[in-house]
């Protein structure tokens, strides 16, 4: 999920992660931006995952929050420099 257009496969392809997904979601499907959980009840949906044992990764609290507008469990990703 980003805010990024169809460039960010693009990203993953060039550092070798395209094949960890089966998609996502970008600009081209005009969602709501987070924290509004259109994205992640789409991905929800479209992947037929279940809510109670789906987890929102973030690295910013509008991830998590969205996570939690959504009803499923979130981890704030972090490093420390």
């Amino acid at each position: 999920m980003t805010h990024r257009d169809k460039s960010a496969w693009t990203l993953l392809d060039r550092d070798g992660f395209a094949d960890w997904f089966l998609g996502g979601v970008t600009t081209e499907l005009h969602l709501k931006r987070k924290p509004d959980p259109e994205a992640i009840n789409y991905l929800l949906m479209r992947y037929q995952l279940n809510p109670e044992v789906t987890v929102m990764v973030g690295d910013r609290r509008l991830d998590i929050v969205a996570g939690q507008n959504a009803h499923v469990h979130t981890a704030y990703f972090t490093s420390m420099d």
